[in-house]
Parts: structure tokens; sequence; C-alpha cells
């Protein structure tokens, strides 16, 4: 259960990470 939880919130994490690089490079272009 711990394993999945953390797998999840890792995935959340890369997910987030990518859509605010996404929004900075949209706005610094």
């Amino acid at each position: 259960m711990a394993k999945l939880a953390h797998a999840v919130l890792g995935a959340l994490s890369i997910r987030l990470k990518d859509r605010k690089f996404r929004w900075y490079w949209y706005h610094h272009l």
C-alpha cells in the first residue's frame, strides 16, 4: 500500500514539474 501511494505521488510530482516547465517555456520564449 505504501509503495503504491509513493508511486502515485511520484507520478503526480513529475506531471506537476512537467506542467510547470512547459508553462515556464511557454511564457519565456
